[in-house]
């Protein structure tokens, strides 16, 4: 257990092996990556609500994310017939993994390596279905299930168009940033949390309760898909084609990550 503050008041600490807490008080316990400053090396307040993130903004350089989304792009072309690629910009905060298994009560999506926020495709093809069931089959799945496309396009149970079990043919690759990004730490404040967790009737004796969560304030992605199917089509265009399209609207209109209705998670 690493003390930094023992002149009074919250106790700010690390809890780590001793011999890592050795070699890093070497160190002076600095890092550059993020996921490791944020899950392995998070300070906390000795206070009965427990872990709270309260390491302020951190910026770092991304040659490593910027490297490796260049690989991501590569290796789509060596395995895919087809593959589009393009880049988007937040317009303004983007909250990605708040709600993530950490130590913290809130978390990010971090890089396990390199420790750099970034996109899950898994992410971006759920926001893509989403955005497509929406809007062009008025927001019914059983409805898209029923177009052959729509199935060879994201895939589908047996029970969909295809009559049998069929994975999708276009595959989302993870995004990563191509910029500098700017980290910092951001505010919600519920007002009624009783109401909400004791189903109780809201009332103003309540407490206000501040709960702090990681933002990524600048963000530059790139996106990649692809497919190995020559002659997939969506409503007359190539599924990749189809696919980005859809992609680029979806993130402009919906957004990624959490707290897209009050306008995080935009991208242009």
């Amino acid at each position: 257990m690493y003390d930094k503050n023992n002149s009074g008041g919250f106790s700010r600490q690390v809890f780590l092996p001793a011999d890592t807490d050795a070699i890093l008080k070497q160190q002076g316990y600095a890092t550059d990556n993020y996921n490791l400053k944020i899950n392995k090396l998070i300070r906390f307040q000795r206070d009965p609500k427990g872990f709270k993130h309260t390491g302020g903004s951190f910026s770092f350089p991304v040659k490593d994310a910027r490297r490796m989304a260049e690989q991501v792009t590569d290796a789509a072309k060596q395995i895919c017939t087809h593959v589009e690629s393009f880049t988007v910009a937040s317009r303004g905060r983007v909250a990605l993994g708040l709600g993530t298994e950490s130590v913290a009560e809130t978390s990010m999506t971090l890089h396990h390596i390199y420790g750099f926020p970034y996109a899950p495709g898994q992410a971006l093809k759920g926001i893509t279905r989403s955005y497509m069931i929406n809007g062009l089959y008025h927001g019914k799945e059983d409805e898209a299930l029923k177009d052959k496309e729509f199935c060879l396009l994201f895939g589908c149970p047996a029970t969909g168009a295809l009559k049998k079990e069929y994975r999708g043919s276009i595959c989302f690759y993870d995004a990563y940033p191509i910029d500098d990004i700017e980290i910092g730490l951001d505010i919600m404040t519920p007002h009624y949390s009783e109401y909400y967790n004791k189903n109780v009737p809201p009332a103003d004796y309540m407490n206000p309760v501040p709960v702090s969560f990681l933002v990524a304030n600048k963000m530059t992605l790139s996106v990649t898909v692809g497919t190995t199917r020559k002659d997939a089509q969506y409503r007359g265009e190539p599924v990749t084609k189809a696919a980005a399209r859809y992609l680029k609207e979806a993130l402009a209109q919906m957004g990624i990550g959490a707290k897209t209705a009050v306008g995080y998670g935009r991208l242009k």
